[in-house]
C-alpha cells in the first residue's frame, strides 16, 4: 500500500512539473529543445515509477545489478550534463559583461564646460 501511495505522489508531481514545463513553453521562456528535453525527463520518470519492472530490465540488460542503480547513474550524468551547460553559460555571460564594461570605460566622455 505505500508503494502505491509512492508511486500515486511521484506521478502527480512529474505531472506538475510537465505543466510547469509546458506553461514555461508556452511563454516562450524555454525554448523547444529545452521543453523536448523536460517533457522527455518527466514523462520517462513516471513510467519508471508506474512500471518499476522496466527499469530492473534496463539494468539487466546494460549490466547493472539493480533497476534503481540505473535510475541514480542515468540522473547523475543528467545533472553534469546540466552543471556543463550552466558552466559554459555563465562563461558566456561573464565574457559578455567583461566586453561590455570595456566598450564602456574606453567610451569618450564629453567634456565639462562651465
Amino acid at each position: 500500500m505505500q508503494g502505491i501511495l509512492l508511486q500515486i505522489i511521484a506521478a502527480v508531481f512529474a505531472i506538475f512539473a510537465l505543466s510547469r514545463a509546458y506553461l514555461r513553453f508556452k511563454e516562450r521562456k524555454l525554448s523547444s529543445f529545452a521543453f523536448i528535453f523536460w517533457f522527455a525527463v518527466w514523462i520517462v520518470g513516471m513510467v519508471l515509477v508506474l512500471i518499476p519492472q522496466l527499469a530492473t530490465e534496463v539494468a539487466r540488460i546494460v549490466g547493472i545489478g539493480r533497476g534503481v542503480d540505473v535510475v541514480v547513474y542515468a540522473s547523475i550524468a543528467v545533472l553534469f550534463y546540466m552543471v556543463f551547460r550552466i558552466y559554459i553559460k555563465i562563461e558566456d555571460t561573464q565574457k559578455q559583461i567583461t566586453e561590455m564594461a570595456r566598450q564602456i570605460a574606453l567610451k569618450p566622455r564629453p567634456k565639462n564646460n562651465p
